[in-house]
């Protein structure tokens, strides 16, 4: 165990040595840039904003009462009017077409990409070991068949944790230079039951890369466990990215019964957890801390299993 370290660092520089990895980090960039360029020029909602901020918002509640008075489409609605009203009473102002938080804060949902790419690199790391023929190679050294399949499981963690921060760093920075940084303080105002509520806009960001963590963790790990199983990364990639696609609607159907709260999908989702998000868990006596938790038993669960596999078979035949 004392060699671990070492074996996670040469295993993650290994990682970034190859061109897919890389590539998997520019395609973030490019993504996230030419985001950017198409909110900029056809996001109509990023006109509001500037000193004449309270006349533009007064102008918008008027448009959205008469469409909605007249019985025609509107894609904003009573609740608009309602956030709008308690922008002006409070002096909320909103930033001109946005600003670096603002725009890092609504690309969140977008982290899906880097958990996908976390997903392939768990469903390679092994797998190519058997593939190019190198799995003898590795088992020959001293090192415990235990040791290095961990060292290799959180490198797998390490490169989520790495894309992930690059994923928040891009879009910060692409934000920085194409909104500005002006009233980087301003505050996001969200709907509670009681009302409006505020929350600065790096807080609620923050938060939303973070619940990230616990999909990375359980899907990045049930990815390992089937690669180490099988020797297949297509078989992991697919059935991984499939349960996390479809993990809402698992999450829904098993949510009728009392034992659906220990199903690994009503515990994802954890913004549920925080106000300023629009979700909310399946189950009234669901906690942050259970849900982790669970994960947490899962993933445990999931590696364990991958473990058994690569400890007991005759992996190097």
């Amino acid at each position: 165990m004392k060699q671990l370290p070492s074996l996670v660092w040469n295993e993650f520089l290994k990682l970034m040595r190859q061109p897919g990895s890389i590539v998997m980090i520019g395609l973030i960039a490019l993504i996230l840039l030419g985001g950017a360029i198409l909110d900029r020029n056809f996001n109509d909602s990023k006109n509001v904003g500037g000193e004449n901020w309270e006349a533009e918002l007064q102008e918008q509640n008027e448009n959205i009462q008469e469409k909605l008075d007249n019985g025609e489409f509107s894609m904003f609605g009573p609740d608009k009017i309602e956030e709008n009203n308690f922008r002006i009473e409070n002096d909320l102002a909103i930033p001109e077409g946005g600003n670096a938080w603002t725009f890092t804060r609504e690309n969140a949902e977008a982290t899906s990409i880097v958990l996908m790419f976390t997903v392939i690199i768990a469903a390679s790391i092994v797998s190519n070991e058997f593939k190019w023929g190198t799995i003898k190679m590795l088992l020959i050294r001293p090192i415990s068949r235990s040791t290095i399949l961990l060292s290799k499981f959180l490198t797998v963690l390490l490169y989520g944790l790495v894309t992930l921060l690059a994923f928040f760093l891009f879009n910060f920075l692409i934000g920085a230079i194409f909104y500005g940084v002006d009233q980087l303080g301003s505050l996001h105002v969200y709907q509670t039951a009681d009302g409006y509520e505020t929350i600065s806009n790096a807080k609620v960001t923050f938060v939303s890369y973070l619940t990230l963590l616990g999909n990375l963790m359980v899907f990045g790990t049930l990815a390992f466990m089937i690669s180490t199983i099988f020797r297949s990364n297509a078989m992991a990639i697919a059935l991984s990215i499939f349960l996390f696609l479809t993990g809402g609607t698992l999450g829904a159907l098993v949510s009728r019964f009392d034992w659906g709260k220990y199903v690994i999908f009503t515990n994802t989702n954890l913004k549920g957890y925080f106000d300023y998000f629009f979700a909310q868990p399946y189950y009234d006596d669901q906690t942050l801390m259970f849900s982790l938790i669970t994960l947490a038993i899962y993933s445990i669960i999931f590696y364990a299993s991958g473990w058994l596999f690569f400890t007991k078979r005759d992996v190097a035949s």
